[in-house]
């Protein structure tokens, strides 16, 4: 499922389109098949990406070769698809960067409520 996991302590390096990515499950679904989403595919659970937590992650050379789906190459990518996906309880904290952090939330920052 996309809720209750753990990604910590790791080294994430030279990861094309992102080096840790949290989705939701019709986001991800939609980015395969268009046409699959939440309204035309509706999910038999929750489909929010619920109480994840993405901490102490070294982060290095992520997302320098995106493919054409029109979201950016970065470090972390967190995309959760408000009102169908809220996603409660995440938490994103003490990732460190071996030089420039970068990452893309449609939230604007990275969630912290589940820290």
């Amino acid at each position: 499922g996309v809720s209750d996991h753990v990604i910590a302590k790791n080294n994430v390096e030279f990861n094309d389109a992102a080096g840790i990515a949290v989705l939701d499950w019709c986001t991800a679904t939609s980015l395969g098949d268009p046409a699959r989403d939440c309204v035309n595919d509706p999910p038999q659970a929750d489909p929010s990406a619920n109480n994840i937590t993405v901490s102490l992650n070294k982060l290095f050379e992520n997302g320098n070769n995106p493919p054409p789906l029109g979201i950016p190459g970065v470090d972390i990518l967190y995309l959760q698809t408000p009102p169908f996906e809220p996603g409660t309880g995440n938490c994103f904290e003490k990732n460190k960067p071996k030089q420039t952090f970068t990452f893309f939330s449609l939230a604007g920052d990275l969630p912290t409520d589940g820290c």
